[in-house]
């Protein structure tokens, strides 16, 4: 005889392929590309944030800086793998237009645009943005200090030009 417990799991697990079959989600033998993007994301929220308010100029002017820098700790690959992800989310929309939409919406928009032919390796460019994403940040960060930096030396200090 099953415990409450089990049945009550039982009955959670069965619920849930319900609800889930109901969005035509298929677990079992199905493409789980756009599942498993959700699960890397669900990983690190604020990830999903920060895709949704940057964008591709963002990425082209860090991969910019990059070139003319020596920096060690962000290759180009890693901003590849930014662009790649940045591409991806610009199907959903900006962040304001998102928190209009239900999760059955994202979810069908996420998984129609992860069936597509070009999006077929984008979860090895989630997973590796989601393993780099804070040296992204730091490097992003660390332009911004410099740039607060040198504004502040040209409006404290003066030049004289002769």
């Amino acid at each position: 005889m099953r415990s409450f417990k089990e049945k009550a799991s039982i009955l959670s697990l069965k619920n849930n392929i319900t609800f889930l079959n109901n969005l035509n989600i298929v677990l079992i033998n199905g493409d789980n590309n756009y599942i498993n993007i959700l699960m890397e994301l669900n990983q690190r929220k604020e990830i999903n944030k920060f895709l949704l308010n940057a964008t591709i100029q963002d990425c082209r002017n860090l991969k910019e800086i990059l070139s003319e820098k020596n920096i060690n700790f962000i290759t180009s690959n890693d901003l590849l793998d930014l662009g790649k992800c940045l591409e991806f989310f610009m199907v959903l929309g900006k962040l304001d237009i998102l928190k209009a939409k239900n999760d059955y919406e994202v979810i069908k928009i996420i998984k129609e645009n992860a069936s597509k032919p070009e999006s077929k390796d984008i979860i090895i460019h989630f997973k590796r943005f989601i393993n780099n994403c804070n040296r992204i940040k730091e490097f992003q960060s660390s332009l911004v200090e410099s740039f607060i930096k040198l504004t502040k030396i040209f409006e404290e200090d003066s030049f004289l030009i002769d």
